[in-house]
């Protein structure tokens, strides 16, 4: 899929140890940052847990500078919120585009995922603090934020983000693609444009199975503009599909 859309960046987030090593050694045109949860090192660097990554084409960007930080009262260590099921986090880095020698930033996370009242709340403490800290970091500069957020657009998270960064979703100057949309059957069907273009399959997921939009391409709208939006809902010929989310694929361009 990486391939197929040819991303320049992409935010990768539930990574496994063994999984951030095949990227590494698969994908040898990109750079792979990541770092593990469970103790906030780097990959290359004894990584623990579960990572939130990402991958950008080496002659491309430059880097510049990179880090992460934890949705939490102590982002600088590892460590959540008391009502974080796990440790939470948001990778990042600062890159030099080589053809224009314009800088950005570009974030990537994901939020706590239960259903419940608590995880509504957590994911809305966890937004408040991505705020202050992703705006602290980029200062002025360009900035994409993106991840599975496992917040749907009618919660507290989703308007505190959306009111401080354009979502891809509602802001491309053309018109939608992919996704899925639920019939009155609760069938999905793959939508061509339009309609909910919902990110999460719900198909791996006995507690959780209901499609749903969770997954959000943000930026800076004062710096950057949304030229399409694409959640393609595709196998890529295999009997299953590569994730359980759908990869969110934008193409954006930085003003001036």
């Amino acid at each position: 899929m990486i391939r197929k859309y040819n991303f320049d960046i992409c935010g990768i987030e539930e990574m496994t140890s063994a999984q951030s090593a095949d990227f590494v050694s698969t994908l040898t045109e990109y750079t792979y940052i990541g770092y593990g949860r469970n103790n906030g090192k780097e990959n290359s660097n004894g990584g623990s847990g579960e990572q939130t990554g990402l991958i950008f084409k080496k002659d491309r960007y430059n880097l510049l500078d990179s880090g992460r930080i934890f949705l939490s009262n102590t982002p600088t260590v590892a460590s959540k919120l008391a009502s974080s099921t796990f440790n939470r986090m948001v990778t990042w880095v600062k890159l030099e585009d080589i053809n224009t020698s314009k800088v950005f930033f570009f974030f990537a996370t994901h939020f706590d995922n239960p259903i419940t009242q608590t995880g509504i709340n957590t994911r809305s403490a966890q937004a408040d603090i991505a705020i202050t800290q992703v705006q602290a970091i980029a200062g002025t500069d360009p900035l994409f934020f993106v991840g599975d957020f496992n917040c749907e657009p009618d919660e507290p998270a989703y308007t505190k983000l959306s009111a401080v960064w354009s979502d891809a979703y509602t802001s491309s100057e053309t018109p939608i693609q992919g996704g899925y949309e639920v019939n009155v059957a609760g069938s999905l069907n793959d939508i061509l444009y339009g309609g909910e273009g919902y990110t999460y399959t719900g198909l791996y997921s006995s507690s959780d199975s209901y499609p749903k939009r969770i997954d959000y391409v943000l930026f800076s709208s004062d710096k950057i503009t949304a030229k399409s939006y694409n959640a393609p809902n595709e196998t890529r010929g295999l009997t299953t599909y590569p994730s359980d989310h759908l990869p969110v694929v934008t193409e954006c361009v930085l003003k001036n």
